[in-house]
């Protein structure tokens, strides 16, 4: 398939911060209909993610090239971007590339996309949708504190600017906001009004049947209570509700007036010139870096 077109097929962009339940609703959209891309391609499966990642290796390394460019990490970006940084010249114009395989509507998955969206705005058409899985920040925080060992404080900053990011570049876009605790709670109900939304949208041509959606219902085990979640600060809250305002389809994705907050710019910052620190990772491989990135928290 030529990349021209390749560019004539929709797609969807899984979005959200590390842990907060895309990996199960990549599941959900495969099941649905959506080409996830060759298996050969995706991060294994492993303790934390038994049914698989669902994120292709080439499309990872390239949002980490991106980061690398800006003295970014996936655990600690660089300041919000101006996507006219000549560091960033020539980058965009690789995702047709990234996209070529794909002769039906496909989905791509990895949390750093979130960061560079407007990127994937500028090679793309407006009829791609971005599919975003809302979890509470405070849960996200535990998943990570489990599989990472970053701090709270670290866990929640993330998801802060993960999410602030995001919101940013999708104003005014189409937009599929799923819950992850409707998901894990109420799939049959959950999974319906996604399978509704694909056919309107990405799938219009082949909507989901009901054997698809039966599969996708099958692979969601249920969900275990969450723990009460704390406070969150005012701009953490208002980025939080401004999300579940919206579960469900919307065709322009209102972001409102939203702010990141000082704590979790400080908070990355001090983590980011300590992994800038170790610039052995700079002249490394990919394996190396990413190791680095997902340290534990410095004390």
């Amino acid at each position: 398939m030529n990349q021209q077109s390749s560019a004539l097929v929709p797609g969807g962009y899984v979005l959200g911060m590390h842990r907060s339940g895309t990996s199960l609703l990549a599941g959900v959209l495969d099941r649905l209909g959506l080409d996830s891309g060759r298996q050969d391609l995706m991060f294994k499966a492993d303790q934390f993610n038994s049914d698989g990642y669902w994120e292709r290796v080439d499309v990872v390394e390239w949002h980490d090239r991106a980061l690398e460019r800006q003295g970014g990490w996936a655990s600690a970006p660089p300041p919000p971007m101006a996507f006219a940084d000549d560091r960033l010249e020539g980058l965009a114009e690789e995702i047709p590339q990234l996209l070529e395989p794909y002769d039906r509507p496909w989905m791509l998955k990895d949390p750093r996309q979130c960061l560079f969206l407007p990127l994937w705005h500028e090679a793309r058409s407006s009829a791609d949708l971005h599919i975003v899985s809302v979890r509470h920040p405070h849960e996200i925080q535990r998943s990570l504190g489990r599989r990472n060992g970053y701090s709270p404080q670290l866990g929640v900053a993330l998801w802060e600017r993960y999410v602030f990011d995001m919101m940013r570049a999708i104003r005014g876009r189409q937009a599929l906001v799923v819950s992850y605790d409707d998901l894990t709670r109420r799939p049959a109900e959950t999974i319906g009004s996604i399978a509704e939304a694909l056919a309107s949208t990405v799938l219009r041509e082949q909507p989901p049947d009901g054997r698809a959606i039966d599969d996708a219902i099958s692979l969601v085990r249920p969900g275990r209570e969450p723990e009460p979640p704390g406070p969150l600060g005012r701009e953490r809250q208002d980025l939080l509700d401004t999300l579940l305002d919206q579960v469900g389809f919307c065709s322009s994705f209102s972001a409102g007036t939203i702010a990141l907050s000082s704590e979790s710019r400080a908070v990355i910052a001090r983590r980011r010139r300590l992994l800038n620190l170790l610039g052995v990772a700079r002249r490394t491989s990919a394996i190396s870096k990413g190791r680095l990135d997902r340290l534990p928290s410095f004390r």
